[in-house]
């Protein structure tokens, strides 16, 4: 079965664009993680509570992982198209 890209009807110029949102986005999501997980491990340290700890490795896996597998997927989707014009 022929797969076709997702990025064959853009240019050199939107998709190097594309690549720099998305890295962008990635970027901004994974430090929204990191905030997240800080400020539970500051509010459970706070109020003594130790049920806060365990949302902090969710918060940072899903914050970390996701990205990096939806966004990277993407970029070197986009990368492969521009590489093959080349």
């Amino acid at each position: 079965m022929l797969v076709k890209n997702e990025f064959e009807e853009y240019s050199v110029e939107e998709l190097e664009v594309k690549i720099k949102k998305f890295k962008k986005l990635q970027t901004t999501l994974m430090s929204f993680a990191a905030v997240i997980a800080t400020a539970v491990a500051i509010y459970s340290f706070i109020i003594s509570s130790s049920d806060g700890y365990a949302l902090i490795p969710i918060v940072l896996i899903v914050g970390f992982v996701y990205p990096l597998w939806a966004f990277g997927n993407l970029t070197r989707n986009a990368q492969r198209e521009i590489d093959s014009r080349a």
